[in-house]
């Protein structure tokens, strides 16, 4: 009974302490957080040439982060740039960089053409002066470098192939609807196009990847010439709707549009490939690509055809040598009205492709 009576008070003495104004316990400091402040970065750059077309494995050193007082660096970005366009470039603690970066980099400001090109920018990123809490945003600073950062790049040649996705084949990421070269430098869709938010197109191996489709500034741009650009690219629309040649300039990564004089193109129940691949006595039938409200594009093709080395071929008109074509270039060019036989060299498997407007053709091996 005397233990119950001792265990009672106290409880009720601790009960009468909560009840008061007495307060026996440390404020807790406020953690302000403060703003970060910029501090100067060297980056020490390579000086040899990167030729990408030696490079093993996709990433490719740069150079190396010198900063001191800085335990650990991240969100590093190098942002080239020539003229007025810029490209950003992830950039590894280790001063490592990806090759698909590096490349999209120099295909951005200057196309494809294979010559030596010189990158220069600056570096910016975040370091921290402790790397035992990267979350505590009051122990980072913000870097970058006071000098241009100057490499020199080799582009890798590669199969200059594009694909357009848009109207005129209901915006698919299939390859059916090529740009067909003039040269190297040069290629053109001529086709219907409805005025509005019209294409976008893709390298060939970038297909279905919408991070790397090409396109303009502004989405729905339907000035008659502009500016190609690879990030954030948005459709293009042709002037207004009609028969179009979209023109792209890989060289000057520019496009143009041009109104076709015909606005009323002969059409083709089938276009079909005949040769040596089938003795000369039948076609090989291509399937036309159909765009948005069931338009019928002009634009023909026929996959995984095999031809071998030195196998001829030429293109015709609903089984009928009335209206054929031929040429005597290849992998592409313009055929022309009754004109030689298509040499094909060297042999192997082809996706094919025809215009029946401009009477283009193209040959891409797989």
């Amino acid at each position: 009974m005397y233990k119950k009576i001792l265990i009672s008070l106290a409880l009720v003495a601790g009960l009468s302490s909560c009840d008061g104004d007495y307060t026996d316990w440390v404020q807790p400091e406020e953690n302000t957080q403060q703003e970060a402040k910029e501090v100067a970065m060297q980056f020490t750059a390579v000086t040899d040439l990167i030729d990408l077309d030696k490079v093993e494995g996709n990433v490719v050193k740069i150079g190396d982060f010198t900063t001191a007082n800085v335990q650990k660096i991240t969100d590093a970005v190098y942002t080239v740039k020539a003229g007025d366009r810029s490209y950003g470039i992830p950039v590894a603690e280790d001063g490592t960089v990806t090759v698909d970066n590096l490349k999209s980099a120099v295909v951005e400001l200057y196309g494809r053409d294979v010559e030596e090109r010189t990158l220069e920018g600056n570096i910016s990123a975040k370091g921290w002066t402790d790397t035992t809490d990267v979350q505590n945003q009051n122990l980072v600073v913000l870097l970058k470098t006071t000098e241009p950062v100057v490499i020199k790049v080799m582009p890798q040649p590669m199969a200059s192939y594009y694909f357009v996705t848009g109207n005129p084949n209901n915006w698919t990421s299939s390859a059916v609807t090529p740009l067909f070269p003039a040269d190297a430098k040069h290629q053109s869709l001529t086709t219907y196009f409805w005025g509005a938010w019209d294409v976008k197109f893709w390298y060939v191996d970038d297909l279905g990847n919408w991070d790397k489709a090409y396109g303009c500034e502004v989405d729905g741009c339907n000035d008659p010439n502009g500016k190609i650009i690879g990030q954030n690219a948005q459709a293009i629309s042709s002037p207004e709707a009609g028969y179009y040649t979209f023109s792209v300039d890989f060289s000057t990564n520019e496009y143009t549009w041009t109104k076709c004089e015909e606005q009323f193109p002969a059409e083709y129940d089938v276009i079909g490939l005949i040769g040596t691949i089938t003795d000369w006595g039948s076609d090989i039938d291509m399937t036309q690509v159909i765009g948005m409200d069931n338009a019928k594009t002009h634009v023909w093709y026929a996959t995984d055809v095999q031809i071998p080395e030195g196998g001829e071929v030429k293109f015709r008109a609903n089984h009928d040598w009335a209206a054929n074509w031929g040429g005597q270039e290849f992998p592409y060019a313009t055929g022309a009205d009754g004109g030689a036989n298509i040499v094909v060299t060297p042999g192997g498997t082809y996706d094919i492709y025809f215009n029946d407007i401009t009477k283009q053709y193209l040959f891409i091996a797989k």
